[in-house]
C-alpha cells in the first residue's frame, strides 16, 4: 500500500483541484482519473476524495450548504431526494 506521502509525490506538478462552482461530474471525472474510491461533499469543508484509504482535499474552497445539496440532488433518484427532504441526510452510491 502506498503512503499519502508517496501519492502526493507521484502526482508531481499536477494539481488536483475541483472548485465549488464545478459540477459534480467534474469531481467524479477527477475521482475516476485518480482511481479514488470515495467522494465527499460536506458543507463548510472543501471537496475531498479517498485514494488508497487516505482522504485528500481537492483545494481550499469551502462548500456552502446549497452547493452540497445541488451537487447531491443533481445525481440522486427521486426516492433519494425524498429521503433527503424528510431526514435532512442521505448516504448513497452511484
Amino acid at each position: 500500500m502506498r503512503t499519502i506521502k508517496r501519492v502526493l509525490e507521484t502526482k508531481a506538478p499536477d494539481v488536483w483541484h475541483v472548485k465549488p462552482g464545478d459540477s459534480v461530474f467534474d469531481a467524479l471525472k477527477l475521482m475516476a482519473e485518480k482511481n479514488a474510491s470515495d467522494l465527499f461533499f460536506t458543507p463548510k469543508a472543501p471537496i475531498k476524495i479517498k485514494i488508497e484509504g487516505k482522504i485528500m482535499s481537492l483545494g481550499k474552497d469551502l462548500l456552502t450548504v446549497d452547493q452540497v445539496r445541488d451537487a447531491a440532488v443533481g445525481i440522486m433518484t427521486g426516492p433519494q431526494t425524498d429521503q433527503l427532504d424528510r431526514e435532512l441526510e442521505v448516504d448513497f452510491a452511484i
